[in-house]
C-alpha cells in the first residue's frame, strides 16, 4: 500500500510540472513572437533607410542621381540574397 501511495504521490507530482512547464513553454513562444516582431519591423526600417540613402545617391563621376531601375534591380538581389542568408538557406557564412 506504501509503494501505491507513492507512485500515485509521484504521477500527481508529475502532472504537476508537466503543466508548470507547458505553462512557460507557452510564455515563451509569446515572447519569442514578440522579439520575432520586433527584430522584422526593425528590419523593414533598416531596408527602408537603405533604400531612401540609395534612391538619393549621386553618381560621382557624373554627378547625376541614380536611375531608379538600375537601384531596382540591385535592391531586389541584394535583398534576396540577404534574406536568403538570414533564413539559412545560403550555402556561405
Amino acid at each position: 500500500m506504501k509503494y501505491m501511495s507513492n507512485l500515485e504521490e509521484l504521477r500527481q507530482q508529475e502532472a504537476h510540472e508537466r503543466e508548470m512547464y507547458n505553462g512557460q513553454l507557452e510564455e515563451m513562444k509569446k515572447k519569442k513572437g514578440e522579439k520575432q516582431a520586433a527584430v522584422e519591423e526593425e528590419w523593414a526600417k533598416a531596408i527602408g533607410f537603405k533604400k531612401s540613402v540609395a534612391a538619393a545617391a549621386i553618381n560621382s563621376r557624373s554627378g547625376r542621381p541614380i536611375p531608379a531601375k538600375v537601384f531596382v534591380i540591385c535592391d531586389l538581389s541584394r535583398v534576396c540574397s540577404a534574406l536568403a542568408w538570414r533564413d539559412g538557406s545560403s550555402d556561405r557564412l
